[in-house]
């Protein structure tokens, strides 16, 4: 049976402040409590911002009702 997953994405720094690793590493340590892994992690073209792409398996007491797409 293949899995339902949920994705949390979160961006780090901005166009002219670069991601502060310590802020990284607390909120992957504090996403993980709650059960999510990461996925995946890239960063823009100037190398300031981070998007960090996370996910959990759904669970049928905690999936949410979902839209109708595609």
């Amino acid at each position: 049976m293949a899995h339902e997953w949920e994705y949390l994405v979160e961006q780090f720094g901005t166009v002219f402040t670069a991601a502060k690793p310590e802020e990284v590493e607390a909120f992957l340590n504090e996403a993980a409590v709650e059960g999510w892994e990461l996925a995946e992690s890239t960063s823009m073209s100037n190398g300031s911002k981070l998007f960090v792409i996370l996910r959990r398996k759904l669970k049928a007491r905690t999936r949410r009702r979902r839209s109708t797409w595609p």
